[in-house]
């Protein structure tokens, strides 16, 4: 048994890491790409509209960055 973790060791260093490293890679591009798109998407607002959702133009960078670090924040914040 301990031969076949032996056996495993280089498997993994050499094809199970660097697919790791990609996939996270990928996902933290992702995640920036929706981040800086939020944010875009809130400063075409009008500052009526922002007012009206209780941000200010200048708390958008802020508000998106906080709100990015939790996934359910947006779904909680535009449930009614």
């Amino acid at each position: 048994m301990q031969h076949r973790a032996n056996t495993t060791a280089p498997f993994e260093r050499l094809v199970v890491e660097p697919v790791f490293g990609l996939v996270t890679a990928w996902a933290s591009w992702r995640r920036k790409r929706r981040l800086k798109a939020t944010a875009r998407i809130l400063h075409g607002l009008s500052d009526r509209t922002l007012k009206d959702i209780g941000v200010e133009r200048s708390e958008i960078d802020s508000v998106v960055m906080a709100r990015g670090n939790d996934p359910w924040a947006c779904r909680r914040t535009l449930e009614f």
